[in-house]
This record gives C-alpha cells, sequence and structure tokens, in this order.
C-alpha cells in the first residue's frame, strides 16, 4: 500500500481504499515501461523509478501473499494502521490447524527477516526482529526453520534470535537443532539433523550465519569459460538446505508447506555488487534443481503428474509438496489482484481434481472449482472436509 499512498500523493488522488482504487497510480506501464529498468529505454523511467520512485518493501509484500491482505510497509502480517488486534493469520496456520499440514520457514539471510517472518509471526514492524524471533522459535515453532542469524558470527549477536531463546532450542527436546561450528561441513550436520529429526519424529532447526548477516553464497571464480564457485563449507548451500527441509518435512502424510528465500540476492543488489550477485543467482538455480529433484523421485516425493499450465508444477491429491498456499479470498478479505490470480489458476487446478468434488459431489468445471476453492480458503469448508486439498500456487 505504501508506493500506491506515495505515487497517490504526487498524483492528487486519495490513498488506498480496497473498495476504489485506480491499479495505474499503483504502476503506470507507459511512465515505468513494460520491463525492469532500465531496459525499456525510456525517458520517463528514471524519473518516474529514481526521482520521484517507490517500491513495495519485503515485510508487506510477503504479508500479502501469506495472508491475502494488503498493507502498509513494514508491517508483518499485520492490518494497516497498526490497530491493536490488527494481526492477520497466516496461510501456513491454516494448513497447519485446519489440513494437519507441517510446515517450514528457509531463508539465505536470517530466519526473522522480513520474508520469513510473514510465514511464522505476527508484528507491526519488520524491525522488531528480537520478538520476531522469540515468537518463531518460541510460540509458533515451525516444524523446519533454516537460516541465519547465529550469535557468534551474525554481528548483531542476539539481534535476531535472544539468547534465553537460543539456549532453550540448544536443549530442546522438541527440536533436533544444528548450528554451525567451526571446522564443520554444515551441508553435511544439516542433513544428519534431518534424518535424526525424520526418524524420530521431531522438528528442525538449523542456525547459520556469516559475518554479513547470512549464509555467505557461492563465490563466482573470474574465469571466462570455466564456471567456479567457491563455497564456505561451514554455512550450507541452500540447495543443501532444501534437500534436508524436504527430507525432514516429507514424513506427514497430510502434506506439508514450505517458503524457500535466497535472500541475499536482493542484498547484492541494493549493494550494487554484480559477483556476488552472481553468486546468489547460482545458489537458487541449484536449490531449485533439488527441489525438482525431490518432487521427481521415488518414495517420499511427490508421484510427477503430466501438467500443462504456469501456477502449478506438481500437483498430488495426497499432498503438496515446497508450495505456499494464497488463501483468505472470501467476498470480505483479499484483494481483487490475489483473487484473478487464484480464478486464472483454477483452470489448471482443475485438471487434478477427480471427475467429482466429495464435498460438492457435483461435475467439476471452471466455476465449480472457482467456488469450492475460493469457498475452502475462506474457512466455509468444516476441518477435515475433503475437497481434494485445494489447488497451490508454486512460488519457489
Amino acid at each position: 500500500m505504501s508506493p500506491y499512498n506515495h505515487y497517490a500523493t504526487l498524483n492528487g488522488a486519495g490513498t488506498y481504499d480496497p473498495e476504489n482504487y485506480d491499479p495505474v497510480l499503483g504502476y503506470n506501464p507507459e511512465l515505468g515501461g513494460d520491463r525492469p529498468y532500465p531496459l525499456a529505454n525510456l525517458d520517463t523511467q528514471f524519473e518516474y523509478f529514481i526521482t520521484h520512485g517507490s517500491a513495495t518493501g519485503s515485510a508487506s509484500a510477503a504479508t500479502a501473499v501469506s495472508t491475502g491482505y494488503q498493507t502498509d510497509g513494514g508491517k508483518v502480517n499485520w492490518k494497516s494502521g497498526d490497530p491493536a488486534d490488527g494481526a492477520l493469520r497466516a496461510i501456513t496456520e491454516d494448513l497447519r490447524h485446519g489440513l494437519g499440514f507441517s510446515f517450514g520457514i528457509v531463508s539465505t539471510v536470517e530466519f526473522s527477516h522480513a520474508t520469513p517472518a510473514c510465514f511464522a509471526s505476527n508484528n507491526v514492524s519488520r524491525n522488531n526482529y528480537g520478538q520476531i524471533g522469540h515468537e518463531i522459535a518460541s510460540v509458533v515453532k515451525p516444524d523446519v526453520v533454516v537460516g541465519a542469524g547465529h550469535p557468534n558470527w551474525e554481528p548483531g549477536k542476539f539481534k535476531f534470535l535472544p539468547e534465553t531463546d537460543y539456549s532453550t532450542l540448544k536443549t530442546s527436546g522438541e527440536y533436533v537443532f544444528v548450528e554451525r561450528t567451526a571446522g564443520s561441513d554444515g551441508g553435511k550436520a544439516l542433513a544428519r539433523a534431518a534424518k535424526e529429526a525424520r526418524k524420530k519424529g521431531k522438528k528442525l532447526f538449523g542456525l547459520f550465519c556469516g559475518s554479513g548477516g547470512m549464509l555467505e553464497p557461492p563465490v563466482p571464480a573470474d574465469n571466462p569459460g570455466k564456471p567456479q564457485f567457491t563455497m564456505n563449507e561451514e554455512n550450507p548451500q541452500l540447495s543443501e538446505m532444501v534437500k534436508s527441509t524436504l527430507q525432514a518435512l516429507g514424513g506427514n502424510p497430510n502434506g506439508f508447506s514450505v517458503m524457500f528465500e535466497q535472500g541475499d540476492i536482493d542484498w547484492a543488489n541494493h549493494a550494487n555488487d554484480y559477483r556476488w550477485m552472481i553468486g546468489t543467482v547460482y545458489d537458487l538455480n541449484e536449490a531449485v534443481r533439488a527441489a525438482i529433484e525431490f518432487v521427481n523421485k521415488d518414495g517420499d516425493g511427490i508421484e510427477p503428474l503430466e501438467h500443462q499450465g504456469h501456477f502449478l508444477e506438481e500437483f498430488d491429491r495426497r499432498h503438496l509438496a515446497a508450495v505456499i498456499v494464497v488463501e483468505g479470498m472470501g467476498p470480505d478479505r483479499g484483494d481483487v489482484i490475489l483473487r484473478r490470480i487464484i480464478l486464472e489458476a483454477v483452470d489448471v487446478a482443475s485438471q487434478f481434481f477427480q471427475h467429482r468434488l466429495l464435498a460438492r459431489r457435483e461435475p467439476v468445471g471452471e466455476d465449480v472449482c472457482a467456488d469450492a476453492v475460493v469457498r475452502h480458503l475462506a474457512g466455509e469448508f468444516r476441518a477435515g472436509e475433503d475437497v481434494h486439498p485445494p489447488f497451490a500456487q508454486l512460488i519457489t
């Protein structure tokens, strides 16, 4: 909402109202172009983006994805204007409590940073890192948490995870806890911990960090024609985090949801550091490969299905893997644009529904699927009422 209000003010228009707003105020393609700056090569782009620009922040963007609500910049699953009762329910809560899903948050930056925070906490400000870290580790307790923030390497020490929570995790009987250790291979340590968590039916918490507050991505070598990367093995690569997370979560027969983030791509771009950026993109690429391998393998992965469509990668009537579902699309919740995204995906989802919706006993068609999915996500179906779970939007 903050960028919309910024541009609305510049144009003498009213602030964002979900019942009455002009999408062109949020983004005007005639001024900003149909391609990222500066590729469209418009004279207006520099002024539009740089001189008078405003951009959606990580927290408000992740809140929109996690809850279906738009909010002010800097809010973590909290309503605009900071009302006392402003906490917004994340889809991960619905999946856990309504469908019995396990869920995880995984990031290459601090686990209580804006994006992962929006899938496991509520706060009026993304900058309240300690509060968010406490809520994630000791209140919400996701089934898997892997990320940066280790006090021995984090520049802010216990800024992202309070010392009491860190001490509790180290002796926890609920979590298998693994951390960066000097001279130890972090990826292998995480894999062993994931295997133990799966075997013992425990949760997994992996806490790592580098000097910059992230997990030190691969560093590319200046070696034209022979791409090479140097890794710091004390921190796991994102691909290793993906494999271990899916191993730990894959034992739940009800399914699971997980948010993976290569978070310091953003940091590299802010720093205008091209070498860093190449390393993070490679890190993400290898992570996607790891997720695809998991989906396609026999056993714990999802049974591959032939399909077409740009929202669903893999769908199975038993459970979902590595997906985030956009929820809250009832008549009084959510945003029109997000609703359009869901409806656009309905024809894709309908491929994976059998000839009848069990809860409705009606033939499957786009309208029926749309109604059933929206009703389900709005909470109008009873807990446990089977609609061959709602379709999902793969964003990783």
